[in-house]
This record gives C-alpha cells, sequence and structure tokens, in this order.
C-alpha cells in the first residue's frame, strides 16, 4: 500500500470510530474554522463534496490557475458525475476516494464572503501528497433547470484563487482575521501572508 493510501485510509478509519455523524461533525467542526463566519461550508445539510472541490485543482503537470473555476452544487448533488463518497477526517477534513486519486480538503477560516481551504492531493498508486490552497464562494442564485426552461433557486461554489504549496508539505496553514499565513517549509524559507481580499506581502 502507497503512503499516500495509507494516510486516506487510516483518516477515514479513524473517521469512523470516532464520528457518529458526518453533517453534524462537519458542521461543529467548521463553527471553530470558520470563527465569526455567518455560515459554515455546507450545502443542503452536509460537507460540500470533496470531489467537486476536487474539479478546481489542475492537472498536476500543467503549471495554470484552476481551469474549472464554478460548479453548480445543486446539480452535481444526485448526479453520477459527482457521485463519490465523502467521508470525514480525523483533523476535520472532508475526504472522497476516486479511481484516479484521494483527495481532501479542510476548512481553515473564512473573511469577506470567501472560504479558505487547505488541500491534499493524492495520486492513486503512488505516495506523493500535493497540497494547495485555495480560496472558494459559495453564491445561490436564479439558474436554469435541467430541460434549460424553467429558473429556480440553485447553489454554485467557486474557486477565486489557488495557492500551490508542494508534496507532502508540512506548513502550517492559519487565518487570522482576512490575513492567510502559510509556514515555512522545505518549499520556502519564510512565511508567506496573502490577504484574502488582497495581494501577497
Amino acid at each position: 500500500m502507497s503512503s499516500a493510501r495509507a494516510f486516506f485510509s487510516t483518516a477515514v478509519i479513524v473517521a469512523g470510530l470516532v464520528v457518529p455523524s458526518v453533517s453534524w461533525a462537519l458542521s461543529a467542526g467548521s463553527a471553530k474554522a470558520a470563527g465569526s463566519c455567518d455560515r459554515a461550508f455546507m450545502f443542503d445539510g452536509a460537507p460540500v463534496s470533496a470531489q467537486v472541490i476536487a474539479a478546481f485543482e489542475p492537472f498536476i503537470s500543467d503549471r495554470t490557475p484552476p481551469i474549472v473555476t464554478e460548479i453548480n452544487l445543486s446539480a452535481a448533488r444526485h448526479s453520477n458525475e459527482y457521485a463519490a463518497q465523502t467521508r470525514l477526517g480525523p483533523r476535520g477534513q472532508v475526504m472522497a476516494d476516486m479511481s484516479d486519486k484521494h483527495y481532501a480538503y479542510r476548512v481553515v477560516g473564512c473573511a469577506h464572503d470567501t472560504f479558505v481551504l487547505e488541500t491534499e492531493h493524492a495520486p492513486t498508486g503512488g505516495s506523493a501528497v500535493f497540497k494547495s490552497v485555495l480560496f472558494v464562494r459559495l453564491d445561490t442564485r436564479q439558474a436554469y433547470g435541467a430541460a434549460g426552461q424553467h429558473l429556480s433557486r440553485q447553489t454554485f461554489v467557486s474557486v477565486t484563487r489557488r495557492i500551490p504549496m508542494g508534496d507532502r508539505d508540512t506548513a502550517s496553514v492559519t487565518l487570522q482575521g482576512d490575513e492567510l499565513r502559510i509556514g515555512s517549509s522545505r518549499y520556502r524559507d519564510e512565511s508567506l501572508v496573502v490577504r484574502v481580499a488582497g495581494e501577497a506581502e
């Protein structure tokens, strides 16, 4: 078993032992992680799908910003395309296993209607665990349904910014007010400080 698969498998087992309800557990954890946020990073009473969030990550071989920047959560909820089961890990991560990768995100906090997520992406069959930070937003608005004839209220999640970190990056990721801090590690000699609504210092 690869180290990446072992990491994700262990997290799922621990989650099964200590968390009786995924929806309840993430709601409680998000209240702490998000601080004074008016809402937790939830949709329809459950964690936002980790498979949906994974779609915002470009290929590891591509040095590009996110190519997919918005997904309709209302449409994805019961779809076959986004049917991977969501689980909760021991550190509050929301996790999903897919055929080509294992993916997890943790809500670091939020500011200015933007949620900050720390993510882990482990390709199947390897030992790498690539990490990044995503800035995402939830938005509910009128949109056309499947037949393209009638409008209804639907919820969307969008990514506004992605900061790549590194393979098994050990840096701490914290949010104080609207100041995101990614600590030093073998990938950076000094902490990277970014404001949620601004530029890197």
